[in-house]
């Protein structure tokens, strides 16, 4: 939907990458708010695991334009194309901080609706933290609440929007959305890093998803029989079909703590009452994406 280029300011400062609406899209009223939306969304969440969004606005052709810190790497989804899975060491380190960018999004007030591979950058080059995280793209993002200080100019309608292998049951059949929805997709996400497969196969026709929102998520057991009875545990209530019976994005982080620190199986339990959706604080994460082998330019501040 836009093209991104590296450009150098010219007071000498740090590189950023420029995103320019495609003339195609910036002409399409919907594809325009979309843009826009991600850029407001995006520049209002301050966080270590979310890309940080310096500015937008128009150029003086009044091409919609969004200004975004630069930084080296891929996205998930070309990690995982690549090698196919993931350890649950790797795994683990990539998913705490994808919630934590959530969480951060949360805390505003809205959901991110599009967590998928993809939307996850991996920053390169940095010793001390591989695998640094950083959420992208916030253009179907949600208010929850009307009253959120970012719902103006957001949908406050459970549209089906997003990517339908990550779609969270209650949004195939359009009710109400919140942050187990977002929660859903980070399970099949990590389903996916795992074995190296969708739970419900790449199939997205109506019966498929329909069967989805009528059944339990399948045993990553059934794909690969060496992972940890705990992990399948964890994974399959992240994805449960009624959203009462998932994690809260903070007790999943916790139980996955207990999976990665000592190996031992987590209460995880399909049904278990003891842990609620929305106990404790949320928190936030950065924002960072970037794009190598990009043209370089040279470029005065752009006017809105």
């Amino acid at each position: 939907m836009g093209a991104v280029y590296q450009a150098k300011p010219l007071d000498g400062g740090r590189p950023v990458a420029i995103k320019l609406l495609l003339p195609r899209h910036d002409r399409d009223y919907a594809s325009r708010q979309r843009f826009v939306r991600e850029a407001r969304v995006a520049s209002a969440i301050v966080h270590p695991n979310v890309m940080r969004v310096l500015d937008f606005g128009e150029t003086k052709a009044g091409r919609a334009f969004s200004v975004m810190e630069y930084l080296p790497g891929q996205d998930l989804g070309q990690l995982l194309h690549r090698e196919g899975t993931l350890s649950w060491e790797r795994t683990h380190a990539i998913l705490v901080q994808v919630i934590r960018g959530l969480r951060a999004a949360h805390d505003l007030g809205v959901l991110h609706r599009d967590i998928k591979p993809s939307n996850v950058f991996l920053v390169s080059g940095r010793q001390d933290r591989p695998d640094y995280v950083k959420l992208l793209d916030f253009g179907l993002a949600k208010a929850v609440d009307p009253s959120s200080s970012l719902a103006e100019g957001l949908t406050l309608v459970d549209e089906i929007m997003g990517t339908a292998q990550y779609l969270a049951p209650e949004r195939i059949l359009g009710d109400p959305a919140d942050a187990r929805s977002d929660l859903y997709s980070l399970g099949v996400m990590a389903y996916r890093m795992l074995c190296g497969s969708l739970p419900w196969g790449a199939s997205t026709g109506a019966q498929a998803l329909l069967l989805r929102t009528r059944r339990p998520p399948p045993s990553i057991l059934d794909e690969d029989p060496s992972i940890s009875p705990a992990i399948d545990a964890l994974l399959r209530r992240a994805m449960a079909v009624d959203p009462k019976h998932r994690f809260s994005l903070r007790h999943f982080e916790h139980e996955m703590q207990q999976i990665s620190t000592d190996g031992q199986p987590v209460a995880a339990r399909t049904h278990s009452p003891t842990l609620r959706y929305g106990e404790g604080p949320t928190q936030s994460v950065p924002r960072g994406g970037s794009h190598e082998a990009l043209p370089t330019l040279s470029l005065r501040l752009m006017t809105r």
